[in-house]
């Protein structure tokens, strides 16, 4: 039998939640305060450091759920680091890179049900379709699988 896949569910807003692959994550941060990069695109106006790194701070919500959103209206509890992959060109290997999403909840731990994933071009969310994996439910709540090598290539 193989085991069910297993994934991290991070909340970005009430009822807004989206989740990655283990490999993907690296480390939740509680005590790093965000700071405001002007003259940025509102989606990612902000950094922390993390591990001597400079990460950019992408807020999914500004970019791909509501615009209008003051960032402000939206407290985080805390960030989650996550890794991808990204290729410059076609022949050159995928260099790591590292972004922020900041988050309402902690991250949970999840396992999947194979039944219960449905494919990526089932989904309506038609402005960020080409970052999504699959979609699932969970506690009546829907849920995208986001692959961030590319949902950064598409913002």
């Amino acid at each position: 039998m193989n085991p069910l896949p297993q994934a991290w569910l991070l909340t970005l807003a009430p009822n807004i939640r989206i989740a990655v692959a283990e490999t993907q994550m690296l480390e939740y941060l509680l005590d790093s305060p965000p700071i405001p990069i002007p003259l940025t695109p509102a989606h990612c106006s902000s950094i922390t450091f993390w591990r001597h790194k400079i990460v950019p701070l992408l807020n999914i919500n500004k970019r791909h759920l509501n615009p209008a959103l003051d960032d402000y209206q939206q407290p985080y509890a805390g960030i989650q680091i996550l890794h991808y992959q990204h290729q410059t060109e076609d022949n050159a290997p995928p260099e790591a890179k590292f972004i922020g999403i900041p988050v309402q909840t902690p991250p949970e731990r999840i396992k999947l049900a194979n039944d219960e994933i449905e494919a990526a071009d089932k989904l309506q969310q038609n402005t960020w379709r080409s970052a999504l994996i699959s979609s699932f439910k969970h506690e009546n709540c829907a849920v995208s699988v986001v692959d961030f090598s590319r949902l950064v290539a598409v913002i």
